[in-house]
């Protein structure tokens, strides 16, 4: 944004942020990730928080839609949650990853030929997970979606925070997210 303050010579006191603030919104895309430890004992659930990451993307290329910055998203959620577990030194503890693209779950969960863009992501995300637990969590449920949409306080705290309140629950209690991807298009 600063450079583009500096192209369109804007001095420091014009009033025009209501122009400026339109131009960024419209020349960027971002997104997120997060890791959150779940420590289950006595069928009391802890979460917490453990690593987040956010993404600004200026858009130049007319070939990132939004399916391609929630691809990006899981890569940075896997990339993410390999370094949370190698700096706490977790060699076998279960790992379930979540996203609330439909798409992204296809193109993870299915053998494909994929663009090039697609399948390099793809194929890194199945290095670093099991895409078994790949599952899909509604977007309004989404903590990684707080840094590109914005929020209350009160939201920050109880879905960047906490997590999504189905991980308050014991595992076998989670809801059952994972559609049919068999016949579906990507």
């Amino acid at each position: 944004m600063l450079q583009k303050i500096w192209k369109d010579n804007i001095l420091w006191d014009r009033k025009d942020e209501d122009n400026m603030k339109m131009k960024f919104l419209n020349c960027q895309f971002s997104y997120a990730a997060a890791v959150f430890v779940c420590i289950e004992y006595a069928d009391v659930v802890r979460v917490n928080l453990s690593a987040a990451k956010s993404r600004v993307a200026i858009a130049k290329v007319k070939t990132i839609n939004i399916n391609r910055f929630e691809l990006l998203a899981a890569t940075v959620g896997a990339r993410l949650c390999k370094s949370v577990l190698r700096a706490l030194q977790w060699d076998n503890v279960k790992q379930h990853y979540w996203t609330d693209s439909i798409t992204v779950l296809g193109w993870s969960q299915r053998e494909e030929l994929w663009s090039v863009f697609v399948n390099n992501r793809v194929q890194e995300i199945r290095k670093m997970t099991d895409p078994t637990f790949l599952k899909n969590l509604p977007g309004a449920q989404n903590p990684a979606d707080v840094p590109s949409r914005g929020c209350s306080a009160h939201q920050l705290f109880s879905r960047w925070w906490e997590g999504p309140k189905s991980l308050l629950h014991t595992e076998e209690n989670w809801p059952v997210t994972n559609p049919a991807l068999k016949n579906s298009l990507f």
